[in-house]
């Protein structure tokens, strides 16, 4: 990969905190199929 082609991935990413944090917190979620009744926990995700 050429340093160009890694500075334009870089540019790509999404770096504000508010977005990280909103992206760890739904990547750790409870495995709850959507046809179940039982909510996430914590409210709607």
């Amino acid at each position: 990969m050429t340093a160009e082609a890694a500075y334009r991935l870089l540019e790509a990413v999404n770096d504000e905190a508010e977005s990280l944090i909103i992206r760890i917190l739904w990547s750790h979620r409870p495995d709850v199929a959507w046809w179940e009744p039982q909510a996430y926990p914590g409210g709607g995700w």
